[in-house]
């Protein structure tokens, strides 16, 4: 999550107290800089080390804000759908699922009778579906790749007795073939001009016996399904709780829900690792867009052959150029096992597409009748096409019998379900530009563009350092030291949050301080409220003041009524810099020159966790550090561990520094022991500044002046690393200009980990608005880059906080500059962007 960033007091280097706003120069690419405060840099003209200012000198002022994202009238929220169960008319529920419990792994059949597995290069008997997209830039295109197989291996040996008839039939078939196929490679695909048709790529989620369709609210009840997409599916599944949940799929705003029967193989269960939603228009009618809350069963579930299933089909994949047979049942891939795409038998399912512009469950909608949608069923639908690679190459036996079987029963009861549970905007514009426009726009690969950036101007200094966000918009938490229209100041420097709706309207605007200097440092939201938590020189009312800095925690509703505060902290100087909620827990982290009762300072700073109760108890306090100085940066919690990472300047958890300064992350059990350490370390400064936990991996973010991994850019650069829970690393990867970079904070919402943060470059791509710009960067959770947004204005810009949403990506931080069309009167200002993914 991202952490905050207010400025660290230094004991013995530098009087936290002692400079002011005006008395300190924004960052420019010719002076080393950091965005965080109390963090040391190193100075390239000596061998000595020198504090990283908060925050910079004023400058002229500019005018009178304009349009400013916080006087913007708040959106309404739109009712959601109701759902309805599956009807149990036999003749609209044709492919609904059995509502009878998972038999467990059932006895495989043998493969339907039919027509031949042709050899590569011949067209199927029964060829059906969309052509696939066109490979993605850079990559090998298929017609180049390993040659066909032999023509001796064209007919698979294990097919059943009777597929193909006896030897003596089947020879004049095999002479045939040979003479057209002799010495050829599978033939290119043909596909129906004029239809327009997009893909989504959702890898596997979860496994249970769910179906939030046909069973809601009965979890265990269904046979066995695999989850694809929506991670959060389950029996009690709603549209309102599927639209909040994240998403295995490549397009994040692809929320909807996918899910089939599990399948074995000789009675063990197989996790397919990935299945491609095709989604295609019609030759002739026209096609209206899927609405909001929709629910489709494909193929049969009560199919006693394949011909009662004809809306399934198997094959070994395809591609623009190459297309391996179609059939009733799947066969061996071993024949076109030279091919790249080939990774094994591919299940294809095919959904109905003609709907009744009534309901939203699986009855109102029908298949087409002789190539058109019967009486009643008028509303053509984008036909969605569903395939499933299992990575299982010979799903048949050597008596040619078919292996691999269903939760549901024998291979022939495949059937796939769909929610339609998108972020409803991104769909209707898919289905406009792709499917209507009759556009082949292939597979998605999910970019984003900036929709808007505004400032939060007063004549004085503001930062935003940390945001959250939720379905209904985002939630901003930082400071101000001037006047903010309608609010009256308690001090010099007081705490700001703020509630806005997805469009970046005000929704309501909380100022509050104590006499001395207030700020908020982070923030946290779920269904409950609003959690901030932030540093006081003073005392909040009903409090009580340990030292000369206090951590502070308090509660709002999601309407913003304050519920609780508490204040915190030593004899010393005490800073919050992150919070996190999980489980009915609050975690603050941050930095102490201090001792907690019952806790052993480790000397100079130490970092420090928090754990309260969701009423606001404490519960209890743990320090981390040795004899120098460690500080906390950023937190983050998870199924009762909380992740804290940060800097270190000595001896952490018996492990000494790699360099001058080193980036650290620890793992904290519920109650408080110790799980795991590991240091981010090269000769040169490295800090950690943001963490993230994903459900099977920790994500830890940051920066550094050496090598961490390849592609270092030179200079300082950012780095993105990996951890299992268990705290072994999988991957790093290290990211810059040949100027200097930074990243300051790590967001993940289902396959991807999106970053944000400094440079004082330009990153591939990208142009550079100023003298320092804020960007965010995209990885999936293999640590492939995926895209990079640079944005700013024509002064300095820092990004310190990232949250991400089903729609696009929040950004938070400072600038020095005036974003376009909504200037900021003066001093340096709080920010608030929002990205759109496209």
């Amino acid at each position: 999550m991202a952490p905050g960033h207010p400025s660290s007091p230094d004991t013995g280097k530098r009087n936290p107290r002692e400079s002011s706003p005006s008395n300190r120069s924004p960052p420019t690419q010719a002076r080393r800089w950091l965005p965080t405060g109390g963090v040391y840099a190193r100075d390239s003209s000596a061998r000595r080390r020198r504090p990283i200012p908060e925050v910079w000198p004023t400058r002229r002022a500019r005018g009178a804000a304009s349009r400013s994202w916080w006087t913007t009238t708040p959106s309404s929220t739109a009712a959601s759908p109701a759902t309805r169960r599956c009807s149990s008319t036999p003749a609209l529920t044709a492919g609904c699922p059995s509502r009878s419990s998972d038999p467990g792994p059932p006895t495989p059949a043998p493969a339907a009778s039919g027509g031949p597995t042709c050899p590569p290069g011949s067209r199927s008997p029964r060829p059906r579906g969309p052509r696939a997209p066109r490979p993605p830039p850079g990559r090998t295109r298929s017609s180049s790749l390993a040659a066909p197989p032999r023509l001796g291996r064209c007919v698979p040996a294990k097919r059943p007795a009777d597929s193909w008839g006896s030897v003596r039939n089947r020879l004049p078939r095999l002479a045939f073939a040979l003479a057209l196929l002799a010495g050829s490679a599978p033939g290119p695909a043909t596909a129906a001009p004029g239809i327009g048709q997009f893909v989504v790529r959702c890898p596997y989620s979860h496994t249970l016996r769910d179906d939030p369709i046909v069973l809601p609210g009965s979890p265990g009840a269904s046979h066995s399904h695999d989850f694809f997409g929506n991670v959060t599916a389950d029996a009690y599944s709603t549209y309102d709780s599927m639209l909040l949940g994240a998403t295995t799929c490549r397009v994040p705003s692809d929320t909807a829900g996918y899910w089939t029967p599990t399948a074995y193989l000789d009675g063990e269960p197989i996790v397919p690792p990935v299945m491609r939603i095709y989604y295609l228009g019609h030759p002739t009618a026209r096609v209206e867009t899927i609405p909001p809350g929709l629910q489709m069963i494909g193929g049969n579930r009560d199919a006693t052959s394949p011909e009662e299933n004809p809306h399934v089909r198997w094959s070994c994949g395809q591609t623009v150029e190459v297309r391996t047979p179609i059939e009733p049942a799947p066969y061996d891939c071993a024949p076109w096992a030279g091919y790249r795409f080939v990774d094994g038998v591919v299940a294809h399912i095919d959904f109905p597409r003609c709907w009744d512009g009534v309901g939203l469950t699986p009855e109102h909608v029908v298949y087409e009748v002789n190539g058109g949608c019967p009486a009643g069923f008028r509303h053509v639908l984008p036909e969605l096409s569903e395939r499933v690679h299992f990575h299982v190459m010979d799903p048949t036996g050597p008596d040619g019998a078919v292996r691999l079987t269903l939760s549901s029963g024998p291979y022939y009861t495949m059937h796939g379900d769909f929610w339609n549970t998108w972020q409803q905007p991104r769909l209707d514009q898919l289905v406009r530009d792709c499917i209507v426009a009759r556009v082949h726009c292939g597979g998605l690969f999910e970019g984003a563009e900036l929709s808007w950036a505004r400032g939060v101007g007063t004549g004085a200094a503001e930062a935003a350092a940390a945001v959250a966000a939720d379905a209904s918009g985002a939630v901003v938490a930082g400071w101000t030291e001037g006047a903010l229209p309608g609010r009256r100041s308690s001090g010099g420097r007081d705490a700001l949050l703020r509630r806005v709706d997805q469009e970046g309207g005000v929704v309501w605007t909380r100022r509050f301080g104590t006499p001395g200097s207030d700020e908020a440092a982070a923030v946290a939201v779920d269904r409950s409220g609003v959690y901030v938590a932030g540093t006081t020189t003073g005392r909040f009312p009903g409090e009580r003041r340990a030292g000369g800095e206090d951590v502070f925690v308090r509660r709002y509703s999601p309407e913003g009524r304050l519920l609780w505060q508490l204040q915190l902290g030593t004899t010393a100087p005490d800073r919050a810099a992150a919070i996190a909620v999980d489980g009915g827990s609050v975690w603050v982290a941050g930095t102490t020159w201090g001792r907690f009762p019952g806790e052993r300072r480790g000397g100079g700073a130490d970092a420090f966790v928090a754990r309260l109760a969701a009423e606001g108890a404490l519960r209890w306090v743990r320090q981390l550090g040795g004899p120098a100085d460690d500080r906390g940066l950023a937190l983050d919690a998870r199924d009762g561990r909380a992740y804290v990472a940060g800097a270190t300047d000595g001896v952490l958890a018996g492990e000494g520094p790699v360099g001058g300064t080193d980036g650290f992350v620890v793992a904290l059990r519920s109650a408080g022991r110790v799980a795991w350490v590991d240091r981010v370390g090269t000769p040169g400064l490295d800090e950690a500044r943001g963490v993230a936990a994903g459900r099977r991996a920790i994500y830890v973010a940051g920066a550094t002046e050496g090598v961490l991994a390849e592609g270092a850019a030179g200079g300082l650069d950012g780095f993105l690393r990996r951890y299992l829970p268990g705290g072994a690393e999988r991957w790093t990867r290290q990211l810059g200009t040949p100027a200097d970079d930074s990243v300051s904070a790590v967001d993940v919402r289902g396959a991807a980990v999106h970053v944000a943060g400094t440079t004082g470059g330009a990153f591939p791509g990208q142009a550079s608005a100023g003298e320092v710009d804020a960007f965010v960067r995209r990885f999936d959770t293999k640590g492939v880059d995926l895209w990079t947004v640079q944005f700013g204005t024509s002064g300095p810009d820092e990004a310190l906080g990232v949250a991400v949403d089903a729609a696009g990506a929040w950004v938070a931080g400072r600038t020095w500059g005036a974003f376009e069309g909504d200037p900021t009167p003066g001093d340096a200002d709080a920010f608030l962007a929002r990205l759109r993914f496209v």
